[in-house]
């Protein structure tokens, strides 16, 4: 049963993400290609104690330190299992960024 201080928690975790520049032969004038790969990727479901109070993560160190001191239980239940993704991005490019100055 769930009391009034905890809450059911959704979330995504990796351990690495890569974005890779395509070739851009076969693309638009203005198309910009990109390859983006998630290795570990985990959707995960846990219930956290106290959760409302404080969601968000800049006053904790960052969101380990954060699940860590309000999780109830050993860990955290995946609803998929980690895997492996690679995602291929197309979209336009109004100016080239690597040319602008700050």
């Amino acid at each position: 049963m769930q009391s009034n201080s905890e809450q059911v928690l959704f979330g995504l975790r990796f351990s690495s993400l890569t974005m890779l520049k395509q070739n851009s032969v076969g693309l638009r004038m203005g198309q910009v290609s990109k390859v983006v790969e998630v290795e570990g990727l985990e959707i995960y479901c846990s219930i956290c104690k106290d959760a409302a109070k404080d969601l968000s993560l800049s006053n904790t160190g960052g969101s380990e330190s954060w699940f860590n001191s309000h999780s109830v239980g050993d860990k955290s239940e995946h609803i998929v299992e980690p895997f492996n993704v690679s995602l291929s991005l197309l979209g336009t490019s109004h100016q080239n960024l690597s040319k602008m100055r700050m």
